[in-house]
């Protein structure tokens, strides 16, 4: 019995050693966010009767996912898999967006999908966004079609397409200068207020 009860122990021992799991060559993602880039100026008490809401922003297919995605040729496109959004990017630029107009016209008015609508806004903004990458020679890119739509009836549409230069290889430059290029689309939207 004893012979028995040893080896089971010898046996039990020998699978618990032997399970040993090897080192894994998984990476924690890096997650990057969008930045407003706007200045608030601190006129709150001067605050426009403007207000915008901006709809659900629309994206390619290939941008939803969650990896940050560069597009070396027109035809090619590269997923980093080490590299990702804090936050789903349509939701992001839509944020991005919403604080940039805020600051450009002076309102605390708006909202931003998925935001309920509290009341009637007296514009609201469609945007659906083409290009929202990194492309060759260390520059990024983004072309984006919008919409303005006012109470009145009025509608304002307009392609935005801009590129921005890279300062250095490191993904957080990459992140601002898509940022950066949100900045310009915010004040050429702005213009039509």
């Amino acid at each position: 019995m004893k012979f028995l009860t040893s080896a089971i122990f010898l046996l039990l021992i020998g699978c618990f050693t032997s399970c040993l799991i090897p080192e894994t060559n998984h990476f924690v993602p890096d997650y990057f966010l969008l930045t407003s880039r706007a200045t608030d100026s601190n006129k709150s008490a001067n605050t426009n009767e403007l207000s915008f809401y901006i709809k659900e922003v629309r994206l390619p297919q290939y941008l939803q996912d969650k990896r940050l995605v560069s597009r070396p040729t027109d035809d090619t496109i590269v997923f980093r898999e080490n590299v990702r959004w804090g936050e789903p990017l349509e939701m992001g630029i839509s944020r991005v967006l919403g604080q940039n107009l805020s600051a450009l016209l002076n309102t605390l008015e708006y909202g931003v999908y998925p935001q309920r609508r509290k009341f009637e806004y007296f514009s609201e903004i469609e945007l659906t966004i083409e290009r929202f990458e990194m492309i060759s020679g260390g520059v990024v890119k983004v072309k984006a079609f919008w919409e303005v739509n006012g109470q009145d009836g009025q509608k304002h549409r307009n392609v935005f397409e801009g590129t921005h230069m890279l300062e250095g290889i490191q993904v957080q430059n990459e992140v601002r200068a898509l940022s950066q290029l949100l900045l310009k689309l915010s004040e050429e939207i702005a213009l039509d207020f």
